[in-house]
């Protein structure tokens, strides 16, 4: 479990994709809308997909 003590004050989608099936991202997305429709607050990234890449710092991704 991560905590990394940030408050999330807003976001804007702003590009629509498709995505597989199988796609981490949408398995994550979805279970993070469910987890938001039941006001829940705690929220862990699955990132065992091969679409899923962990960013270690800011540099990995310019």
């Amino acid at each position: 479990t991560y905590d990394y003590h940030k408050t999330v004050t807003g976001i804007e989608l702003d590009e629509v994709m498709r995505q597989h099936e199988d796609s981490g991202i949408l398995a994550n997305a979805t279970a993070l809308r469910f987890l938001l429709k039941k006001e829940g607050d705690r929220f862990q990234f699955d990132i065992d997909f091969t679409d899923i890449v962990r960013l270690e710092d800011g540099y990995d991704i310019e």
